[in-house]
């Protein structure tokens, strides 16, 4: 038990003390489960000589994950409960903070299973860490679900929020993230432009863009820092992709509303262009043009494309320039 206490530390061997590969504390576990059985390992586990039965387990986990066999840990946890060794929190959290630590995600959530197993609840920043974990494996479900235990007991960090908001904008889920976005103001936390801008997106994406229209407009009510031009021109993209003329050029006059007023870019001018030639309002598409030299913006060359879309309608003006 002590040599595979010392392993995991061979930095603090004595001067010109020899020291083992790390895996050899890993395999000297296993010969003592083989020659001893669980009884055995349970009489050596209490009693140690100079280290406690945690520190075994603890040591025994470090030398799986640092011999690159951390596919171990759960058998590990399961030696450990057959020797009926507790098991509390703290080494539970402990190692899936090691495991994450080297990119292990699914290992530190296999952890999290055997937690569950001893009916122990993580904290909420571990909780947290779990919603990140199963995003980073590519279980959105799972992610979902964590983070609804999570927001069910605390309030889940920044971090959490954002993280949540991205698997449903990439499952394209308009109603979560509205939720989501909404429930963080009931809980007290104040939503960033980052995540506002996140929501507005998933929403036009989902083809739901009356819905982004009118959180964009209700949040740029309640706090100017939380819109930018990124937020109108998401929310001028989705009309524009329906060929509503008429909405998208209204954003014009919603910015200009805004204290202080959101300045439109390039890309907001040719984007109302675009929703124009799509609407079949090729004149108007023109006009807008010309709007966008008096605000001092140069067309660029999607100015360009746009325009070449509605020559071939005989109602087209042809450019004065």
């Amino acid at each position: 038990m002590d040599t595979v206490c010392d392993l995991v530390a061979p930095n603090n061997a004595a001067p010109g003390q020899h020291t083992r590969p790390v895996g050899f504390g890993l395999d000297l576990f296993e010969e003592l489960v083989r020659t001893n059985g669980c009884d055995g390992l349970k009489t050596l586990a209490r009693t140690p000589k100079g280290h406690n039965a945690t520190d075994f387990y603890s040591a025994l986990v470090q030398c799986a994950i640092r011999s690159t066999r951390s596919e171990k840990v759960p058998e590990i946890i399961g030696s450990m409960r057959s020797a009926e060794i507790p098991r509390s929190i703290s080494f539970f959290e402990s190692t899936m903070k090691i495991l994450a630590a080297k990119k292990l995600h699914r290992q530190a959530l296999e952890v999290y299973d055997e937690m569950v197993k001893d009916e122990l609840k993580p904290s909420a920043v571990t909780m947290s860490c779990l919603v990140s974990f199963a995003v980073e494996v590519d279980e959105p479900e799972r992610a979902v679900d964590f983070f609804e235990k999570l927001a069910a007991t605390s309030t889940p960090s920044i971090r959490a929020y954002m993280t949540i908001l991205r698997v449903y904008s990439k499952k394209q889920n308009a109603p979560k993230s509205i939720e989501t976005i909404k429930g963080m103001e009931a809980q007290g936390m104040k939503p960033d432009n980052l995540i506002l801008n996140t929501v507005l997106s998933t929403c036009v994406n989902a083809g739901k863009v009356d819905d982004a229209s009118a959180l964009l407009f209700e949040f740029g009510a309640k706090d100017r820092s939380l819109v930018d031009v990124i937020s109108f021109n998401t929310v001028v993209k989705g009309l524009a992709q329906q060929g509503r003329f008429d909405d998208a050029l209204a954003i014009l006059d919603r910015m200009a509303k805004q204290i202080p007023p959101v300045q439109p870019n390039a890309v907001t001018f040719n984007t109302i262009m675009d929703a124009a030639v799509r609407g079949g309002k090729l004149r108007e598409a023109w006009k807008v043009l010309q709007f966008m030299k008096t605000a001092n913006l140069t067309p660029d060359k999607y100015t360009c494309s746009i325009l070449v879309k509605g020559l071939k309608d005989p109602n087209s003006p042809p450019s004065k320039e």
